[in-house]
C-alpha cells in the first residue's frame, strides 16, 4: 500500500476487515478459484459464483452483517432466512428452477455450506458440466435480483 486509495486498496481492505472478523478464507474456496476460473463462460458467471463461495453475495444476512436495517426474510419465498445458500439452492421458487432445468443436479435441503456443494459438483463433474451448472446460478441470482429491485 502507497497511501493511496482507489477501488482495488479498498477492496483489499474489505477483503482483510471480513477476514478477521469472519476467520480466513476457507481451504476450500481457494482451491475452487481456479476451477471456477478454468470454465469456459462468460466472467459475470465466474465472478457470482466465485463471491457465493466466499460468501460475499449481497443477501439480506450479508447486507444485516454490514449494519443494513433491513428484514432477514428471503424477499421471494419470505419463509427463511436469505442466507447465501437459501438464495441460489435452498428457496423453493429456485428449487423448483433446478428441477426443471436440463443441467441435472437437483440440490437436496440438507446442503448448508455453498462452497462445498461447490467443491462437490466441481469433483464429480468435467468443465462443461460445471459451466451449465455456474451459468443456471447466474440466471438464478439475476432472476432474484430482477424479483428484488422491481
Amino acid at each position: 500500500m502507497d497511501g493511496r486509495y482507489n477501488v482495488k486498496s479498498g477492496c483489499w481492505c474489505e477483503m482483510k476487515k471480513m477476514q478477521n472478523e469472519e476467520g480466513s478464507t476457507s481451504s476450500i474456496a481457494r482451491k475452487l478459484g481456479p476451477e471456477i476460473w478454468k470454465t469456459d463462460i462468460a466472467p459475470k458467471c465466474q465472478n457470482l459464483v466465485w463471491r457465493a463461495c466466499h460468501n460475499i453475495l449481497r443477501v439480506r444476512q450479508n447486507l444485516i452483517k454490514r449494519g443494513m436495517h433491513i428484514g432477514p426474510m428471503c424477499p421471494w419465498c419470505l419463509e427463511k432466512e436469505e442466507t447465501t445458500i437459501h438464495a441460489l439452492i435452498g428457496c423453493e421458487g429456485v428449487k423448483r428452477i433446478w428441477f426443471a432445468s436440463n443441467v441435472g443436479v437437483y440440490p437436496s435441503s440438507s446442503i448448508s455450506n455453498f462452497e462445498a456443494w461447490m467443491s462437490e459438483i466441481i469433483a464429480l463433474s468435467n468443465l462443461d458440466f460445471t459451466a451449465r451448472v455456474l451459468e443456471l446460478i447466474w440466471v438464478l441470482w439475476k432472476r432474484r435480483t430482477l424479483w428484488v429491485f422491481s
